[in-house]
């Protein structure tokens, strides 16, 4: 007969086995029942202590998987697995330097733990020492070659670490140990989508979806990239079906309706953004779309209060005063803008934007021309609608400019080193591709260039500043064209120097600017925030510049406000000195 002691030590066993059992069998609430029984009879059993911590901490109770496992480890310390384990739990519990210490003590137990090292690495890149992080992921992979997950983690620290390539390797190793692994897909996605690399993130994410279904965020991934590629009619699809999961998600009924406006489908748009407000009148990007979609609605009291509180919400969210303020002045009310320029002046007082504009509308402090911070953070924000934009103003800029060129084409006007200035998305191009044997588009706005890039009529695109460009391009060019580019210099002395600079003897130039009064100052920077020349002003800083006159038009290059907006349409040539 069994003493005491021994039927209870073979009860324990047996609790053991079945808790075990129910374990690897995933009901946790039955295993941890047992493990608890074991411990009321043996309260230092340190398999029991170990198991019932790993449980809890696969529920999240970190605490009191730390404590369990701290007992554990007291109970076996000579354990790999058991500190390994405590190092898990105490990273769980945000205890990051125990952590450390009890991954270091597995190791030292077992340096071939390669799960020790790896999950080490994990800590020390949650406390951003990325570099150590890595190491300790390259240890486990030495250790252990196919691990995927630790591949998948290195590649993780590598993108952090801004070493993009080396990332790309590791997350396709994961990829080649495990087909199909999720989170590698996913990190694959997000470092190609933050890579540029947008048809291969697209890729990845479709990928995806295709092996594990549906997921919100990996829809909306891949919505948001097709809207940056204006493949605007596919991303509505996925914002849809992540709608479909989450259906009151304020975030993306905001970017369905900003795809729609970017359709011109502005009914749907203004009916999805109301709804969006509705569920979270504190959404602040919602408010300022909602905003937009209602002027274009022709609501403008109601365009004018959504951005009110848009700002209200988000003082920082620079698109809402922008629009308002634009708003206001096309309205007539430039002391309403007046105000809402200075206060963003006093909230933001380094923002290139409201200082520009609040000179525009003051007449204070007027720059001799825009700061290129102006340029780039005004035309990142309406890239992707600036085309449509100018359309719905009739702009003609471009068009006249390739009629000017017509009229006087020369008979060897062909396969011409072509420069356009502020070339935008493009929309000259076609205008002078007649003439061009190489295009050359020159912009400051990344976003631009891209768009540009897809017209596929540029030799070269370049990012940079006009003046500086040209004057590093000496009698590169045989024709050089600005369509609305120079609206954005006051001094016209500069750019019209740098491209003499940059054309040959007898080599033209074409380019639009706004018309100012005559008789008026030589130039002036209109509430538009663009800035307005006199003709004699022009003409003047024309013969300075070393060029002669071809042929000068006034035209009409925009409808703003239900009026048109007079232009000078000038045609120069270099002249030999």
């Amino acid at each position: 007969m069994l003493s005491d002691a021994a039927a209870v030590e073979m009860q324990i066993r047996d609790w053991l086995v079945q808790a075990t059992a129910f374990h690897k069998a995933a009901l946790l609430t039955e295993a941890a029942e047992l493990y608890e029984r074991i411990l009321a009879a043996d309260p230092g059993h340190a398999a029991a202590l170990h198991l019932l911590g790993a449980l809890r901490h696969v529920q999240g109770r970190f605490d009191e998987a730390s404590r369990l496992l701290e007992a554990a480890a007291a109970a076996a310390p000579g354990n790999a697995s058991v500190h390994h384990a405590l190092g898990a739990a105490l990273r769980g519990a945000g205890r990051m330097d125990e952590a450390l210490a009890a991954y270091d003590q597995a190791i030292a137990l077992r340096p071939d733990l390669a799960e020790a090292h790896n999950h080490r690495a994990v800590a020390l890149q949650q406390l951003g020492r990325l570099e150590a992080a890595i190491d300790g992921y390259q240890a486990a992979i030495v250790l252990q070659p196919n691990y995927a997950e630790a591949h998948n983690n290195l590649g993780t620290a590598l993108r952090r670490a801004k070493r993009p390539d080396e990332a790309r390797v590791a997350y396709r190793a994961a990829l080649t140990l495990r087909p199909g692994y999720a989170d590698a897909l996913a990190n694959l996605g997000k470092l190609e989508a933050e890579a540029g690399e947008r048809l291969a993130a697209i890729e990845a994410y479709q990928r995806l979806i295709d092996l594990h279904g549906p997921d919100v965020d990996v829809l909306q991934a891949l919505g948001d990239l097709l809207v940056v590629l204006d493949r605007d009619e596919e991303a509505l699809g996925y914002y849809a079906a992540a709608l479909e999961l989450r259906p009151r998600d304020v975030g993306l009924l905001d970017r369905l309706g900003v795809a729609l406006l970017s359709l011109n489908r502005r009914a749907e748009a203004l009916g999805i953004l109301h709804t969006a407000v509705g569920i979270d009148p504190r959404h602040a990007p919602a408010q300022l779309h909602y905003g937009i979609a209602l002027e274009k609605a022709g609501q403008v009291e109601e365009a004018m209060a959504a951005q009110r509180t848009a700002i209200a919400l988000d003082p920082a969210l620079p698109l809402a005063r922008f629009s308002l303020g634009v708003l206001c002045l096309a309205v007539g009310r430039s002391d309403e803008a007046h105000a809402l320029f200075a206060d963003w002046c006093r909230d933001q007082p380094d923002h290139p934007v409201a200082r520009h504009m609040l000179a525009a509308v003051s007449g204070v402090d007027v720059p001799d021309r825009c700061s290129a911070d102006y340029i780039v953070d005004t035309f990142d924000a309406f890239a992707k609608t600036f085309d449509q934009q100018l359309e719905r103003l009739e702009y003609r800029a471009p068009q006249l400019i390739g009629r000017l060129l017509q009229a006087h084409a020369r008979t060897d006007d062909q396969g011409l080193a072509v420069v356009d200035l502020g070339c935008g998305t493009g929309l000259c191009a076609e205008a002078v591709r007649a003439f061009c044997g190489t295009l050359v588009g020159v912009d400051l706005v990344s976003e631009m260039l891209e768009r540009a890039r897809r017209r596929a009529l540029y030799s070269e695109l370049v990012r940079a500043d006009l003046v500086d460009f040209l004057t590093g391009r000496p009698a590169a060019f045989d024709l050089a064209v600005a369509a609305d580019s120079l609206i954005y210099f006051g001094d016209l002395a500069p750019p019209l120097a740098a491209t003499a600079v940059a054309l040959r003897d007898g080599a033209r130039f074409a380019f639009s600017l706004e018309a100012g009064a005559d008789g008026g100052t030589d130039y002036m920077l209109a509430p538009s925030g663009r800035y307005q020349h006199t003709e004699a002003y022009v003409r003047s800083c024309l013969a300075a510049a070393g060029f002669g006159l071809v042929d000068w038009w006034r035209e009409p290059l925009r409808t703003e406000g239900g009026r048109p907006v007079v232009g000078h349409i000038v045609l120069a040539e270099k002249t030999s000195r």
